[in-house]
């Protein structure tokens, strides 16, 4: 038994056109998992707003130094001297008492990954932050924000 297209009057069968929609089907089919996971479609969380900003500390030794996050990017910069952006890859928050635990993954331009892990502390302004360590360090959102 063979169809007709109405448009061009050409009769297919209906093995053919079964063999076209597997053709045009199976790739698709097979590469859309591999972009689901830059879609967040696979449940991470992501950086809380709170975090969203640029971040600074009051000790000497890091009086040059921030810490910028954003929702898809963690930024770590020491001046002019040293800038280095890295993609956030996976987020874990786990609420405490008084503080939260946020865990960011992120990987830099040679692939490295990390994990950066902090405790904010809200308050006013975004609260503050401290990394688990280096718990000495107290920092605070840049006037600017």
């Amino acid at each position: 038994m063979q169809r007709l297209d109405t448009v061009s009057g050409v009769a297919y069968s209906p093995k053919y056109m079964r063999d076209i929609l597997n053709i045009v089907l199976c790739p698709v089919l097979l590469f859309i998992p591999l972009f689901l996971p830059g879609c967040g479609w696979f449940g991470g969380e992501e950086i809380p707003d709170a975090l969203v900003g640029r971040w600074v500390t009051s000790a000497p030794r890091y009086e040059e130094a921030a810490l910028e996050i954003t929702k898809e990017t963690i930024i770590f910069s020491n001046g002019w001297d040293f800038v280095n952006v890295n993609e956030i890859k996976k987020v874990e928050i786990e609420p405490g008492d008084g503080r939260t635990l946020i865990n960011i993954t992120h990987e830099d331009y040679e692939s490295g990954k990390y994990t950066l892990s902090l405790y904010h502390h809200p308050g006013t302004r975004g609260g503050t932050l401290q990394f688990v360590n280096q718990k000495h360090l107290v920092w605070s959102r840049a006037d600017n924000q």
